[in-house]
């Protein structure tokens, strides 16, 4: 014997409906002659749906296929005879504002330089805690003013080359040697994740630091200043 099929729930219903209803809102507004014929007739399906017998259905499906009915005609509306198969519907339904907003490149990407999601580099949290980075509009201006160390150093102290892997230097002020004409700058090594890297500073020439980081225009060698 065949199993009798489970009733309908409210919710199914709806959401069928709803589906169909989306589809053909989909396929009718992109001609106009297609719109004109649709919206009058889901408006008379609209106003008479509670009908018992049909006979407003039935006149409005009647007139939307081009066919005259006679009074008191016996006309069976039947089911289509089209399957809908399995898939999505083959035009792409416009995302509502909340959709949008929550795939934003802001919220799927994650900061280049904490490497967590929520923000990017220019409100970056921890980047504010290691100091003020240096953009290329304010590099110039910003290391003329470092702050003046008085420590004792030799030009054998400075580090030749940056660290690779590396993101950025923390500098924490400067010192001038021999004759004046070379500036060693004090730093601390940022790691990925910006994070500082848990060893003492080191020395670096502000020549090296200005090439290395392309006087603030690098996105990946990057600077900041301890204030």
């Amino acid at each position: 014997a065949k199993k009798k099929s489970k009733p309908l729930s409210s919710v199914k219903m709806h959401n069928n409906l709803l589906d169909e209803g989306k589809a053909i809102a989909a396929l009718a507004s992109q001609e106009a002659s297609l719109y004109e014929k649709m919206y009058p007739l889901l408006r008379w399906l609209r106003t008479n749906i509670q009908n018992k017998d049909g006979v407003e259905l039935k006149a409005a499906a009647a007139d939307f296929v081009g066919i005259s009915l006679e009074k008191e005609a016996d006309v069976e509306l039947k089911p289509s005879l089209k399957k809908r198969t399995a898939g999505a519907m083959s035009v792409k339904r416009k995302k509502s504002a909340v959709e949008s907003a929550s795939t934003s490149s802001s919220n799927s990407r994650p900061c280049t330089l904490c490497l967590m999601g929520g923000h990017n580099r220019t409100n970056c949290q921890r980047s504010k805690e290691i100091g003020t980075r240096l953009t290329k509009q304010k590099y110039a201006d910003k290391m003329k003013l470092l702050k003046q160390l008085d420590e004792q150093v030799s030009y054998c102290d400075r580090q030749e080359v940056v660290p690779m892997s590396i993101i950025g230097l923390q500098v924490l002020g400067c010192v001038q040697i021999g004759l004046g004409n070379t500036v060693l700058c004090k730093c601390h090594v940022v790691e990925r994740g910006c994070r500082l890297r848990d060893s003492d500073p080191s020395w670096f020439s502000i020549d090296l630091i200005n090439t290395w980081s392309g006087n603030g225009s690098s996105s990946s060698h990057n600077i900041w200043i301890k204030e």
